[in-house]
């Protein structure tokens, strides 16, 4: 994914007369510098980023006025998300919420961020419904280890009502065809601690 990584750098002081940019890698930070060395006439002018290549939440954490150290800090963030085998498409669910506390991003270290999100992630799903089967399976030591049977107490709970339920508490957020269970780390201080299966995070292929 880090790979794939791309900001379009663009000269702001003459942008109502003619474009002036230049795409470029973000994960080769001498060439980012660069880029926005030439772009800008060594620091005369402002810049803004006029295009960005990669996953959402990579796109909102740069933004249209991202600086050199908010990209390459977002690199870094895409790097440690490889490094732990954390889905992006969840990293997406956790920023689009998390992101009002966590701005500016710099504040934090990439690790940092990775972690929280790593720690407010509580069970997945198709649907809705689906999801809120993983939380409890997530919350609940056994849950999932009974084979459906007519004694299986799963069938005697309506799976969409609890979905509702947790949404009082919880944030729902779909991305892509998974719906993720995402809940701040304060709740998860105040509920049951998980007897389930710890090393449980969406981890990506």
């Amino acid at each position: 994914m880090s790979d794939d990584l791309r900001v379009w750098i663009g000269n702001q002081a003459v942008y109502a007369d003619r474009l002036v940019g230049e795409w470029v890698d973000a994960t080769d930070a001498d060439e980012l510098s660069a880029a926005f060395d030439r772009v800008t006439r060594g620091g005369q002018d402002e810049h803004f980023v006029g295009d960005i290549e990669g996953p959402a939440w990579f796109r909102q954490m740069v933004g249209e006025w991202g600086s050199f150290d908010a990209i390459v800090h977002a690199v870094s963030v895409a790097e440690e998300l490889e490094s732990e085998y954390l889905d992006s498409d969840y990293f997406t669910a956790w920023w689009d919420g998390a992101h009002t506390s966590y701005s500016p991003a710099t504040k934090w270290d990439a690790s940092e961020l990775v972690e929280h999100a790593r720690d407010d992630y509580w069970g997945e799903g198709d649907s809705e419904r689906d999801a809120a089967m993983s939380y409890a399976e997530e919350m609940i030591e056994g849950f999932s280890d009974w084979d459906y049977s007519h004694l299986d107490p799963r069938s005697c709970i309506d799976w969409d009502a609890y979905a509702r339920n947790l949404q009082n508490d919880y944030t729902f957020c779909r991305v892509g065809g998974t719906v993720y269970v995402i809940g701040s780390r304060c709740w998860a201080r105040r509920c049951k601690p998980r007897t389930g299966s710890s090393a449980r995070w969406p981890r990506s292929s």
